[in-house]
């Protein structure tokens, strides 16, 4: 018989200590990061640091496993600074300030990135088990049920990442008109911070226990469209 486990059972109640720590630790380098860019983008892009910011703050505040996609999504979206062109329009990455703009510092770059990227992606699959395993029709017999250790927010965060969505085709579409002012690579990395946001958002629901997972999906597309459109306005416009 598969013994019952209990919210404050000592290996849950570690897992979680360990997820909260993770998080803040992600918190602290976001947070890094993000005063690197303010220092060194202040007065020609000083948007640019506000994504860093806002995801340090909800990194240290809230105990939810599933804003690791958040951190997944965000490393790998700085890689996109490495377009041509698109730099010029968002803001280089952060961490490109700490390496040589030659072929192997870049490469170095780009295997940090994937590192931080796998790195976040396997603690996701794992700490998503504190919202339990009421909700998983298919559990192996042999597995006992794990309650919920931490509050269950994900329908909070998915309909924050279909609006975030929205709001970033939104702003891309506003930047348009804006260009010809020259404050148009304002409005594109807002675009750009509230698609990252909804595409971590939305990824971090949808692989975790939820019953609001198609408002995830419509949470990915629509922020995936919006970072399409920020990616095409600073190619080709």
């Amino acid at each position: 018989m598969v013994k019952r486990l209990y919210v404050d059972n000592p290996n849950l109640q570690l897992a979680a200590n360990r997820q909260q720590r993770t998080l803040r630790i992600w918190a602290f380098l976001f947070a890094g990061l993000g005063v690197l860019l303010l220092g060194a983008l202040r007065t020609e892009y000083p948007t640019a640091s506000i994504l860093w910011f806002v995801s340090a703050l909800l990194l240290f505040l809230s105990h939810q496993p599933a804003f690791l996609a958040l951190v997944a999504i965000q490393w790998g979206i700085s890689l996109t600074s490495l377009i041509p062109g698109v730099a010029l329009i968002t803001g280089p990455d952060p961490l490109s300030y700490l390496f040589e703009s030659g072929l192997l510092e870049t490469l170095v770059l780009v295997g940090v990135c994937i590192v931080m990227v796998v790195t976040a992606v396997n603690q996701l699959l794992f700490y998503r088990m504190l919202y339990g395993t009421k909700s998983i029709q298919e559990l192996h017999p042999d597995l006992a049920p794990i309650p919920e250790v931490i509050p269950n927010r994900t329908g909070q965060i998915a309909i924050a990442g279909r609006f975030l969505g929205f709001l970033g085709i939104l702003l891309t579409l506003f930047s348009i008109p804006m260009r010809s002012r020259g404050i148009d690579p304002h409005f594109l990395n807002l675009a750009l911070g509230s698609s990252t946001l909804a595409m971590g958002f939305g990824l971090g629901v949808a692989f975790s226990p939820t019953q609001r997972r198609g408002t995830a999906l419509i949470a990915i597309i629509l922020g995936g469209f919006a970072f399409m459109m920020v990616i095409l306005i600073a190619r080709i416009l």
